[in-house]
């Protein structure tokens, strides 16, 4: 390795200060080929001598990556893994990364903060593990792929390496990823005390060695400001130019790529056009699909795609991945805007093939391809993918991930959605921002279908609004929602709620009682009000964060529909509006009624 000496000695100093006990986070930040990832292997390789314990997890694909995506990676490998103890939830990985259903992390865990604040403290404490005496050095590369909820969490584990025996190497580009509207996790991240940020920029003339002549040398080294990546990639087209004259240097990387490719097979070419729109890491058996062509018959188009320097092996067996994201580029670059959206439609029929009955993991992978293979007026297919991934996110805990798919949804169904279907997707959003603790933006979107559900006067979507607003802790929402609601109720010729009777929990009971008729409603039946002695023995004694999702209510053994925190039996002794006994979520009373 030329050129990174200085870089190289400094992180060698500070892992050794990680082994003492005084562990950091190293930032590596650079443009797109300027060596981070070569850095990181040269120390890993030379922790590994050392006798540190190594792991490493790549970032890809920042719009189809899982929830907590990058983590899920770091927790599988072998260092990690090993370090485990018998004291570690069996059902917690498989359950919250991916499994069917979401298990309670922590006794009392009852709402989506208090468990993912187990999940974190979970994380860390495997880490912990895993370093044990040896030391541990995590290596995160391509961070700015990594998906919001991955970043949250990695933001966590920074804030609490003091005192620990790991080091976390990551790597990131120094500008932000297309489409983060978060503005990068770099500035986070180099805000931490614990972290140190270390910028690597292009390599010295004297360090760059061309198979060219002085003045073709120079012409290069200024071209690409001495970026090894893309002086590598105009030294392999100068060679290959070599005999046929003096050549020129390309003004451009992207021709030089696009050189390479034309040297190629037909059938390596579409191998690598296909596999540019899966992604920058793939599966052989999804891009198969993807051309409709048996996986043995992809075999030697790959070898000769690997041979070329397009590809090399993945994480996984039978993955296969770009050797660098610039080549994928440039590769993707020579599609038409009809062949990338073709291309799209069909690596998500090929994954939800390909993954049938197992596809919860790819619900991201799938939506990001139904909204970029999707034209104007048949956008159905890419709003469902979007929510039902942003669904996923939210069961994970990952509500960074979920407010990002819950806008895409209404970004790319502007206009082209039902209104029902755009109700529940802005709740949805509002539940996701609130959970995520962006309060004001969770309290602005509520509030806009609050609005519009007065001026119509619909009582069922007021009550929705009245539960997610209750979150927000706002008291004129709360309110003018129950208020407004119980004005509307069908068959009822005075308010059941006034605001003069308004106290905390109202909004959640009013929720509660119109829920009651949402079914018989949508049938077409009209049923007698509740009485007010019913909505004032659900109330709470004060107002609670919401727990619980916008969705349909759901029926309890005893046939009645109901909402809240807690699902113990009520005991026979216990009278309306009181506890249903020990362990009834706390300050809360039990909304269920007695049986």
């Amino acid at each position: 390795m030329v050129g990174r000496d200085r870089e190289l000695a400094r992180v060698t100093e500070l892992l050794g200060d990680a082994l003492a006990g005084r562990g950091r986070l190293v930032l590596c930040a650079g443009e797109a080929g300027i060596g981070k990832t070569r850095l990181a292997e040269e120390i890993a390789v030379s922790a590994a001598a050392g006798g540190v314990a190594v792991a490493w997890a790549c970032a890809t694909d920042r719009d189809s990556s899982p929830p907590y995506g990058l983590w899920r990676l770091v927790l599988d490998e072998p260092a990690v893994r090993a370090g485990a103890d018998s004291t570690s939830s069996p059902d917690l990985w498989p359950h919250v990364f991916g499994g069917a259903e979401r298990p309670a992390l922590a006794d009392g865990a009852d709402s989506g903060s208090a468990q993912r604040f187990a999940l974190f403290a979970e994380v860390r404490r495997r880490l912990t593990q895993a370093a044990g005496r040896s030391g541990l050095l995590l290596v995160l590369d391509d961070l700015q792929w990594a998906d919001e909820a991955s970043a949250v969490l990695l933001a966590d584990v920074v804030r609490q390496l003091r005192g620990t025996r790991i080091l976390v190497f990551a790597t990131c580009r120094d500008s932000p990823a297309p489409g983060d509207t978060n503005g990068g996790i770099l500035p986070r991240l180099s805000a931490n005390a614990n972290t140190e940020r270390m910028d690597l920029h292009g390599l010295p003339a004297d360090a760059v060695g061309l198979p060219a002549s002085p003045e073709q040398a120079g012409e290069v080294h200024s071209e690409t400001g001495g970026n090894p990546f893309l002086v590598r990639e105009l030294a392999r087209m100068l060679l290959e130019q070599r005999g046929g004259g003096p050549g020129s240097v390309p003004g451009r990387v992207v021709a030089a790529t696009a050189y390479r490719l034309a040297q190629v097979p037909d059938t390596a070419q579409e191998l690598l056009h296909a596999a540019a729109v899966a992604g920058n890491s793939f599966s052989a058996g999804v891009v198969a699909r993807m051309l409709d062509v048996p996986v043995l018959a992809l075999l030697g188009p790959l070898d000769e795609c690997r041979t070329a320097g397009f590809l090399v092996a993945g994480d996984r067996p039978g993955h296969q991945r770009f050797s660098h994201a610039l080549v994928r580029s440039a590769v993707a670059a020579r599609l038409s805007a009809s062949e990338q959206r073709r291309l799209h439609t069909a690596a998500a029929d090929a994954i939800e093939a390909l993954y049938e009955g197992q596809v919860r993991l790819h619900l991201a992978e799938i939506a990001h391809h139904r909204v970029e293979g999707s034209l104007p007026g048949d956008r159905a297919r890419a709003v469902a993918a979007c929510e039902a991934a942003a669904d996923l996110a939210s069961e994970a805990l990952a509500f960074e991930e979920a407010v990002r798919l819950y806008r895409q949804a209404l970004s790319v169904g502007e206009g082209e959605i039902g209104d029902s279907d755009r109700v529940r997707l802005e709740l949805g959003l509002a539940t996701a921002l609130y959970r995520s603790g962006d309060l004001p933006a969770s309290f602005e979107t509520a509030s806009q279908v609050g609005r519009r559900a007065e001026r119509r006067g619909d009582r069922l979507l007021l009550a929705r609004t009245a539960l997610v607003m209750e979150a927000t802790g706002e008291p004129e929402w709360m309110v003018r929602s129950a208020a407004s609601a119980s004005r509307h109720w069908q068959g009822t010729t005075c308010p059941l709620i006034s605001e003069q009777e308004y106290r905390p929990g109202t909004p959640r009971s009013f929720c509660i009682a119109a829920s009651t008729t949402g079914r018989e409603r949508s049938a077409g039946t009209r049923l007698p009000p509740p009485d007010r002695r019913t909505i004032r023995s659900c109330s709470s004694t004060r107002s609670a964060p919401a727990r619980w999702p916008v969705v349909p209510p759901r029926e309890s053994p005893s046939g009645s529909y109901w909402r809240g925190g807690c699902s113990k039996p009520r005991t026979p002794q216990a009278a309306p509006g009181s506890r249903c006994g020990p362990g009834c979520g706390g300050s809360t009373l039990c909304s269920r009624p007695a049986s």
